[in-house]
């Protein structure tokens, strides 16, 4: 049985946030091996990131007569990587579990944009 383990007062829920021209994405994930959950929490923030701007970045290419559906692919995927250059760490908290012959190590992250 996994006891509740309290998130930090900080992470409110997942998904993203926009305030004072800054995003910051909250995330969490959790596995038996730290560097899995860390690396999990960090992937879905990024691609959380990713979903926000990539609409954007489609809406602006509506405009544009693209006769190589590739071409449009890599524009759309290195404007994303462009916008999403400086997402840097704020707040990360771990929480660990031993139980069941087995520690299980949840990181809750919050990353951000600034400036976007």
């Amino acid at each position: 049985e996994t006891p509740d383990i309290e998130p930090p007062y900080w992470f409110v829920n997942e998904g993203i946030v926009e305030k004072d021209g800054s995003l910051t994405y909250s995330a969490s994930a959790s596995s038996a091996c730290l560097i899995d959950a860390w690396e999990k929490a960090s992937q879905q923030a990024r691609f959380g990131f990713s979903r926000y701007y990539s609409p954007n970045v489609e809406s602006i290419q509506e405009n544009l007569l693209y006769r190589d559906f590739e071409r449009e692919r890599r524009l759309i995927a290195l404007e994303t990587v462009y916008k999403l250059r400086n997402i840097d760490f704020r707040r990360a908290h771990i929480n660990a579990y031993f139980g069941e012959n087995i520690i299980r190590y949840t990181v809750y992250l919050e990353m951000g944009v600034s400036g976007f």
